[in-house]
């Protein structure tokens, strides 16, 4: 990879920077934050909170990419799920979140486990006989 000219790095550009021109009192001031006409604060009211919200919708509800990203281990899941520090300080919230943890780490270990099920022909077709003589057992045993 070829290194940039000088000249197009814009730290070593010769001529003047341009800076913020502080306040004459040496205060710098943050522009009011307008509400929208009959608003009460509360909810969107600037691109900047929908902008943080989009981005949160974008980052809960997108799917893995499970083709090219390597997956966490459910250790890691559950190591994850019992910091909960992805949530609120709120000793509520968190509870609930390691109530939801319990079978939610369960589902994740039966899923890993099918994974590695399907990896390999000979397993696939040993777990499917396993299936079907559990099956046929149960259905032999079955009271009349």
């Amino acid at each position: 990879m070829a290194a940039l000219p000088e000249e197009s790095v814009p730290s070593q550009r010769s001529g003047p920077q341009l800076r913020p021109v502080p306040d004459p009192a040496g205060r710098h001031h943050a522009a009011p934050q307008e509400t929208p006409a009959g608003g009460d604060g509360a909810g969107f009211d600037t691109a900047a909170d929908l902008s943080r919200q989009a981005a949160w919708l974008k980052q809960t509800f997108r799917p893995p990419d499970v083709w090219a990203v390597r997956q966490p281990s459910a250790r890691e899941e559950w190591e994850f799920a019992r910091a909960a520090a992805h949530l609120p300080e709120s000793t509520a919230v968190r509870a609930l979140a390691r109530v939801y943890a319990y079978p939610a780490v369960a589902g994740i270990v039966a899923g890993l486990w099918l994974i590695w099920i399907a990896r390999s022909p000979a397993r696939g077709i040993t777990a499917v006989l396993v299936c079907v003589l559990a099956a046929t057992a149960a259905y032999v045993s079955w009271p009349a």
